[in-house]
């Protein structure tokens, strides 16, 4: 595992915890940056507020803040060198009384003893100097930190404060992101971004804030990396990967039929083992064991919003109700969004590219709000 990045300028890993995910028009309630700097560059505090001290990789993940600095004192070590005064035994040629025997050639192996004598061995201690690997460790990333829970001057729903654990008692005394938004600018100044589906949800959200407050915050010159993205590359949720983790196999004659119906039977039944008494925990915190060797215990799993047409596009919400599952209604009642909020909703749908079924769906609900 590398302990470094190579950087041309800094970079800036941040998550955002929010009053919801519909990136037009929920806000910010906590935002947490950590910006890592390239090897040796300097860093100035100055032009943002409030000014943080920075720590190292190894000091975030918990290294002795204090004696850490007392490392760079090893180097004074090298005093040890200073014993290679002792070479003033090699003065025992002294003996070189004895170069009149004929074994004189093995006599420069005595040289040798020297090795076995214990203080030649403390000579051994210019290893040690190889403990001027220690000032290697500042060649780490040096970082800082920026943390702000935010008022987002509008309500948090439940389901938000949930899952983040912030809700609006937490947030009454805080400032605004108007009032924190040059701060945070200033911040990430020039840097590149980092995230975990970042490029989706956090870049641009941050995006909306810093311009609902007049903040040109500009990407297009900065390099944004996404960690969801590699992982869901790098470990692709195909049948071959599914074969391959919970069979130990390869999946052979990919995309013909009959291997996929086969191979897809062998997962399922490895999944239910490899799961039976593994707990799952929900957006909510609730903990089950959902995988049994129940088909309808894997249905009630693997279909959490139960659809109603076959695209998926309307299902039943936790009452029963009939609710959307995408666009701007995500999550509200299709009969609430048609009879009061948005009635053109349904024409637009009517008109639009959606597949017979989703239509026929919600003309069944149409017909139902016309005939109450």
């Amino acid at each position: 595992m590398i302990t470094t990045l190579n950087l041309e300028r800094p970079i800036c890993f941040f998550d955002l915890e929010t009053t919801g995910i519909d990136i037009a028009k929920d806000k910010i309630v906590e935002i947490f940056i950590l910006k890592i700097f390239p090897i040796d560059a300097p860093i100035d505090t100055s032009s943002y507020e409030p000014a943080k001290s920075y720590l190292s990789e190894s000091q975030i993940a918990g290294g002795d803040l204090f004696s850490q600095p007392q490392q760079p004192q090893q180097p004074q070590q090298p005093q040890h060198p200073q014993q290679p005064q002792q070479p003033q035994h090699p003065q025992q040629p002294q003996q070189p009384q004895q170069p009149q025997q004929p074994q004189q050639p093995q006599q420069p192996q005595q040289p040798q003893q020297p090795q076995q004598s214990q203080q030649p061995q403390q000579s051994q201690q210019p290893q040690h100097p190889q403990q001027p690997q220690h000032p290697q460790q500042p060649q780490q990333n040096k970082t800082e930190e920026l943390h702000f829970i935010i008022n987002p001057e509008i309500h948090i729903p439940e389901e938000a404060s949930k899952i983040h654990g912030i809700y609006d008692k937490d947030v009454a005394d805080k400032k605004t992101f108007k009032q924190l938004a040059t701060t945070i600018a200033k911040f990430i100044g020039d840097s590149d971004l980092a995230g975990y589906n970042s490029n989706w949800f956090d870049i641009p959200i941050l995006v909306e804030e810093f311009l609902r407050v007049g903040i040109d915050f500009d990407i297009t010159e900065r390099k944004c990396i996404d960690v969801m993205n590699i992982f869901k590359l790098m470990e692709p949720r195909t049948l071959s990967a599914a074969s391959k983790f919970y069979l130990h196999k390869e999946h052979k004659d990919a995309h013909s039929a009959k291997a996929d119906v086969v191979a897809t039977y062998e997962v399922l039944k490895a999944q239910i083992g490899y799961y039976e008494n593994t707990p799952y925990i929900d957006k909510e915190g609730k903990e089950t064991y959902p995988i049994k060797n129940s088909v309808a215990a894997l249905d009630r799993f693997t279909n959490s919003n139960r659809k109603i047409d076959s695209a998926g596009r309307i299902g039943y919400g936790a009452n029963g109700e009939e609710i959307f599952l995408f666009g701007k209604h995500s999550g509200k009642k299709v009969k609430n969004v048609f009879a009061r909020e948005d009635p053109n909703y349904y024409r637009w749908m009517m008109d639009g590219t959606f597949t017979l079924s989703t239509k026929r769906a919600i003309t069944r609900i149409w017909n139902e709000i016309k005939n109450s």
